[in-house]
């Protein structure tokens, strides 16, 4: 395309070689989907020579792409005090009459309340996926490269609405006497959680797969009891979630879960303030230990598993595998959903970055991936049963006292032993 002032306008693919013996002003346009920006820009930097300029437009596409690695050697000074980062977020154009502009494109009147109508739609339409919705608005690139289970393959795995038994415990709860909270939580596991125990005991014989994911503050626990059938699906028929719970009521309800079911092993969330119940529940139930020989577990039924970039290498992975072949059972529920959603993988690992996402059902609380986390967890005790447990037995008094610290809870990659307890 040539214009009347003489100026020439040449499209050209991604390739290399096109830009070659070229000159003037380049324009390299969405360069993170680019197959060899490198190559591109290693091609196009001849031209500076004779005066030509070289401009990178992209959205991002993950911290680890080589768009990113260009603006931060950019930023680092590597490419001389010449080159200079320009960030344009959704909200500079807007405030610069980008609403205004496509309303004249359209043949419509721009609105102060149309204007905010276009504004939250735009937001909105990226619906759960709140990372996309940053780095293709906010520019802030995302930790990983985009949602490892997709979403028709969550929407299969929720074919009906099953219970999701959820308590969000007020901030002066813990503040009560022991025997209270203990009295009101037994309540509780007699009304709410021994009925579904019971009804999904009834009819089935097989064995239990057992996840939970730990958290104290901020986040939520989430335990997820899972039936091998026959045909080794998972099939979970409810879900527990605990916010701002305390650590003892948290074990008396998967110590009354587990009191009730038979043949089950429980893999659980043994990283940082989560140890301490971990460690207490393989005391009462039995420990399982792992022969790195064989790589085979024997002994109790209870996995301390320490979450780490590679424990989500190996088994979250297998997990993604149930939705994708089909093999998974869980309630429809839309947290739930947003959890696995969370998931992305990161460096090539499937796992949930370290973004918060507020909770569908409340908004004054976030969640991490919870969901997710203790159905992989779900997946390591049905890979590995070991041990038995029959119900009807007599539990032995509770020892210790347990007292009550600030601490994070987490499903990162931590080792820290500090916490909650």
């Amino acid at each position: 395309m040539r214009f009347a002032s003489g100026f020439r306008v040449t499209a050209l693919s991604s390739r290399p070689e096109n830009i070659h013996g070229l000159q003037g002003l380049v324009d390299i346009d969405e360069a993170a989907l680019h197959k060899d920006v490198g190559g591109v820009l290693e091609s196009a930097t001849a031209l500076l020579i004779w005066g030509g300029k070289i401009r990178v437009w992209s959205t991002h596409r993950g911290k680890k792409n080589p768009f990113n690695q260009l603006v931060q050697d950019v930023r680092a000074g590597r490419y001389g005090k010449r080159a200079k980062v320009i960030r344009i977020r959704f909200d500079d154009a807007v405030a610069n009459g980008l609403y205004e502009r496509v309303c004249a494109m359209r043949g419509k009147v721009a609105t102060a309340e149309g204007k905010k109508d276009w504004y939250t739609a735009i937001r909105a339409a990226y619906g759960p996926r709140k990372a996309a919705m940053r780095e293709e608005l906010d520019v802030i690139p995302r930790d990983g490269e985009g949602s490892a289970v997709p979403g028709v393959w969550i929407e299969r795995a929720m074919p009906e609405v099953q219970p999701v038994l959820r308590i969000v415990f007020d901030d002066d709860f813990p503040r009560r006497p022991e025997r209270e909270r203990e009295t009101w939580c037994a309540t509780w596991i007699a009304v709410h959680l021994q009925p579904q125990i019971q009804a999904a005991m009834a009819g089935f014989t097989g064995r239990w797969a057992i996840g939970m994911d730990f958290a104290r503050h901020r986040h939520f626990s989430v335990i997820t009891p899972a039936r091998v059938t026959q045909d080794l699906r998972r099939d979970v028929p409810f879900l527990v979630e605990l916010a701002n719970a305390p650590t003892r009521q948290q074990e008396q309800i998967l110590w009354a879960l587990l009191d009730a079911l038979s043949n089950w092993t429980l893999a659980g969330d043994a990283t940082g303030p989560g140890q301490t119940l971990m460690e207490y529940t393989a005391d009462r139930y039995g420990r399982a230990s792992l022969d790195k020989e064989t790589g085979t577990y024997s002994g109790g039924p209870v996995h301390e598993v320490t979450l780490s970039r590679a424990w989500y290498s190996l088994w979250m992975g297998k997990y993604i595998s149930l939705f994708e072949d089909g093999f998974i059972t869980l309630p429809r529920d839309a947290s739930l959903e947003d959890d696995h959603r969370a998931v992305e993988y990161i460096d090539g690992v499937p796992m949930v970055p370290k973004i918060e996402r507020k909770d569908l059902k409340d908004p004054d609380l976030v969640r991490h991936g919870d969901g997710a986390v203790a159905g992989a967890l779900m997946e390591f005790a049905a890979l590995n049963p070991v041990g038995q447990w029959e119900s009807g037995w007599t539990p032995a008094p509770k020892g210790g006292v347990f007292s009550q610290h600030g601490g994070d809870d987490d499903d990162d990659a931590s080792t820290s032993t500090g916490g909650a307890w």
